[in-house]
């Protein structure tokens, strides 16, 4: 795939935003309120989209050349 400068930059996550997504989805799911399933499901699944673009960030980073943390 050609770089196109016209393209969107690609997401970038912190491990901060990560574990504030963690923690909304495990507070939904053990809530004693009445969370609905669905925005349980839907917290879990932004937490779970936020971990691949942090392994989209690594794998990227490493294969730069530039190690993990670049």
């Amino acid at each position: 795939m050609e770089d196109d400068d016209d393209a969107p930059e690609m997401l970038r996550v912190t491990p901060a935003e990560i574990r504030a997504a963690r923690q909304a989805w495990l507070e939904a799911r053990d809530s004693d309120d009445d969370v609905p399933q669905s925005r349980v499901h839907m917290l879990f699944e932004y937490y779970r989209f936020l971990i691949s673009v942090e392994a989209r960030q690594i794998a990227d980073g490493l294969h730069d050349g530039g190690g993990p943390t670049s």
